[in-house]
């Protein structure tokens, strides 16, 4: 069902930036949130299986930097054509390109901050502002799981969270690019893994059902009280509440998982999922593209809705392509234990956060 979600919010983030829908905001979130899960997943399986700190972070690397590395060439390379033949600019520095390059682009909010990550001047795709996070989450997950071994790590977590909501209630209306800032929906999603997979007892699976309800609760009254800030400032209370919601909508159902994968709608959500890392990197520096062809296909005098569905099915038809080009090629191979028993599953599909998100 993770797989399913993550389809729809891809899917979302595809409308907000083809259409008029404006979702994609509360789509990162979701994002954060099945990041949280698989991530936690990928580390304790990691942890489980004898994997070190080195190799669990390049099985990382492995998977997520060839396809985003394919998908800056496929952004640059028409750029710097164009600027050469003197259609636009394409002015870029030694620093900008080593941090497109190692995913860094979040260090110059260090010290100029904005009220919005995607509002970093320093990307080349405005959507990537999410992997920044997501590769920090890894490192600190790595840490945690494999590369700490004495640890308690649910308290870390546990910890990490505080300390995470501390800090955003201490600064609500700016972000420095620092993984704390979107730590507690990332902490969610790890602590349903935890409440789902690993808690035996009765009593502290209840007491964690009624923790996130009251999430629910309190950042949902928090939200209705900010609900006339305006868009200037990150809606940190509205960010936690969905996040929360979100959450606890999962854990109500985790019963109908396998009903949802026996179902037509199940699987095309599931193969939406699938691609949903390659839909996230190559859909926003394709809006002109689809929209000259769904100006071409589509005649003006139709509704502005079969535009909306020509373009869909652009993007779509572009993410399958990339996604057998560049990212399936990368999947990471089976981890084999120790012991030599039987392998992990082989790691189809990554989650991420306009995006992404990104585990296996």
């Amino acid at each position: 069902m993770l797989d399913g979600w993550r389809g729809i919010a891809a899917f979302f983030v595809l409308l907000h930036h083809v259409s008029s829908v404006r979702f994609g905001a509360e789509a990162v979130i979701l994002f954060f949130v099945i990041s949280g899960y698989c991530i936690t997943a990928a580390a304790e399986a990691a942890s489980r299986k004898g994997m070190g700190f080195r190799q669990f972070m390049l099985r990382r690397v492995r998977r997520i930097y060839p396809p985003y590395l394919a998908s800056i060439a496929f952004l640059a390379i028409p750029r710097a054509l164009k600027a050469a033949a003197g259609y636009g600019t394409f002015r870029t520095t030694p620093l900008i390109w080593i941090q497109q390059l190692t995913l860094t682009q979040w260090t110059s909010l260090l010290l100029h901050p904005k009220a919005h990550a995607d509002e970093n001047t320093q990307l080349f795709v405005a959507a990537y502002w999410s992997l920044g996070y997501e590769e920090q989450f890894y490192l600190v997950m790595g840490v945690l799981m494999v590369g700490v071994a004495f640890l308690n790590r649910r308290m870390v977590l546990a910890t990490l969270m505080l300390v995470a909501l501390a800090w955003n209630l201490a600064m609500p209306h700016e972000v420095r690019g620092i993984f704390i800032e979107y730590w507690p929906h990332f902490a969610l999603g790890s602590l349903l893994f935890y409440r789902l997979c690993r808690m035996r007892g009765a009593a502290i699976r209840r007491w964690t059902d009624v923790t996130v309800a009251a999430l629910v609760i309190v950042y949902g009254a928090l939200a209705w009280r900010d609900r006339g800030f305006t868009d200037a400032a990150r809606p940190v209370n509205y960010e936690m509440f969905v996040a929360a919601a979100f959450a606890l909508l999962l854990l109500a159902m985790r019963p109908f998982n396998d009903r949802f994968k026996a179902s037509h709608a199940g699987r095309a959500l599931m193969w939406l999922g699938l691609i949903s890392y390659s839909l996230y990197l190559i859909n926003q520096f394709n809006v002109g593209l689809v929209t000259a062809i769904a100006g071409h296909i589509v005649p003006a005098r139709m509704p502005e809705v079969f535009r909306t569905i020509a373009k869909v099915i652009a993007e779509l038809m572009i993410a399958v392509v990339f996604w057998y080009a560049c990212e399936r090629p990368f999947l990471n191979r089976p981890i084999v234990p120790p012991s030599g028993g039987p392998p992990a599953p082989r790691d189809e599909v990554v989650v991420i956060t306009p995006a992404t998100s990104t585990g296996e």
